[in-house]
């Protein structure tokens, strides 16, 4: 029996020598095993960097770089854009230092002030007498019809750049062609700007015809010859724009503008019963040319109100930054057009 219990038990312990040493084996044979992919991936693993080396250019190249020219490289480029842009940081500070800015506001109380330059456009600009524009082409062309005498009008309206000449769409070449023909005999010896000023001299309706009553700081005024003057508009045609002059002498709602208008014809259009649809008003500084923004709709039969703020901006001059030369404004808007 002893002998036994020892065999058995020398046995078990080689079987667990053998156990272990197959263990042993078996982790060696994982660890040294010559698999590619798994050291390329472990070797992958171990190379990984922090996601913001990947924010500086050239930081992640210098890296991973196997060959020390590469590396010496791209740490000289690092160095090279870090130390442009220092300098860079630093020449601004610098210039922020040795010039300071400054913001004032200052709210004066004048006694006078200019107001803005409000011009007023019919929607249509067909505001005109056709009777006097209908005799003026029977002294020419004594055979011409009513209907067509009415469609020169609209072929001369939108040759001239003018808007909401809708119908004009509708004629063929052949009629384009015939009214082309009619209107060269009509405006015969004068060029487009010098018979579009005539014909709306003669034939366009007027200051009285458009302003009903005009008031200003409580006192009524002449809308015509205290208020308002003609002035031509980008595709609106003939318009009344405010003089500059015009000021507002008390405050608030003391010295508002008042205008009432009324609503002038329009030949062209029956379908708005042969009166203007609306009434276009701009809102400008007192410039040469009437810009075509901010504009507002007036309808007929409101009461509209608008309340105007101004402000001035002055800067002040530096001479290395500033320039008082306006001479080559005209040229470039002279290659814009």
């Amino acid at each position: 029996m002893p002998t036994d219990l020892d065999g058995s038990l020398e046995q078990d312990v080689r079987g667990n020598a053998n156990d272990r040493n197959g263990g042993m084996r078996r982790q060696s044979t994982v660890v040294t095993k010559d698999d590619d992919s798994e050291l390329s991936e472990c070797e992958c693993q171990t190379r990984q960097y922090p996601p913001w080396t990947g924010e500086i250019h050239g930081m992640s190249q210098a890296l991973l770089s196997k060959s020390r020219k590469l590396r010496a490289f791209w740490w000289l480029v690092l160095f090279v854009c870090t130390s442009c842009g220092t300098a860079t940081t630093v020449l601004v500070v610098i210039e922020y230092l040795q010039g300071p800015t400054a913001t004032s506001t200052t709210i004066r109380l004048v006694s006078s002030l200019q107001l803005p330059a409000i011009t007023v456009c019919p929607k249509v600009p067909d505001a005109l007498d056709f009777d006097g524009l209908f005799d003026d082409m029977r002294t020419l062309m004594p055979e011409i019809s009513n209907q067509t005498a009415l469609d020169v009008v609209r072929f001369w309206l939108a040759g001239s750049g003018l808007e909401n000449i809708d119908a004009i769409n509708d004629y063929n070449r052949t009629y384009l062609d015939e009214l082309s023909t009619v209107f060269n005999r009509w405006s015969e010896g004068y060029d487009p700007k010098s018979f579009f000023e005539l014909m709306q001299t003669k034939h366009g309706y007027t200051c009285d015809e458009l302003f009903y009553y005009c008031e200003l700081g409580g006192k009524a005024k002449n809308c015509c010859t205290d208020m308002f003057r003609k002035r031509a508009v980008m595709r609106r045609g003939l318009c009344f724009q405010t003089l500059p002059n015009v000021n507002q002498t008390e405050a608030d709602d003391i010295g508002r503008l008042v205008l009432l208008m009324k609503s002038p014809k329009s030949i062209i259009s029956p379908q708005y019963n042969y009166t203007q649809p609306q009434i276009i008003i701009y809102v400008n500084d007192n410039f040469d040319y009437v810009l075509d923004f901010p504009r507002f709709y007036l309808y007929p039969n409101e009461w509209n109100r608008m309340h105007f703020t101004a402000r001035l901006v002055e800067l002040l001059e530096h001479p290395s930054d500033c320039t008082s030369e306006v001479g080559l404004i005209p040229l470039w808007l002279w290659w814009c057009l």
